[in-house]
């Protein structure tokens, strides 16, 4: 079986996109334990939509050592920003 890394890519990022969107509905509900949750996916899911573009994410809930470890691969003008996604990736990890 083959996993072809754009479909990869644009599953993880309308996953995130999905997740990101319930999180502000339950933020409006006051549900905090659900905003969290769903935030957390939401990172999580972004940052593996990245990690798509060159290689299958990892199962881990915390992909921001395979971020880290991919940094090099794109563009210096946006490296401090996937930086930045890594650490608040590993910061919200279950």
């Amino acid at each position: 079986m083959s996993i072809d890394p754009m479909e990869e890519a644009y599953y993880r990022y309308r996953l995130a996109i999905q997740h990101f969107n319930r999180a502000k509905r339950l933020y409006e509900l006051n549900d905090w334990v659900g905003t969290v949750q769903f935030a957390q996916m939401a990172i999580e899911n972004f940052a593996k939509t990245l990690i798509a573009l060159f290689e299958i994410p990892t199962w881990s809930h915390d992909p921001s050592n395979q971020l880290i470890r991919l940094l090099n691969r794109f563009p210096d003008k946006v490296t401090k920003h996937i930086r930045e996604l890594a650490e608040i990736t590993r910061d919200v990890a279950p």
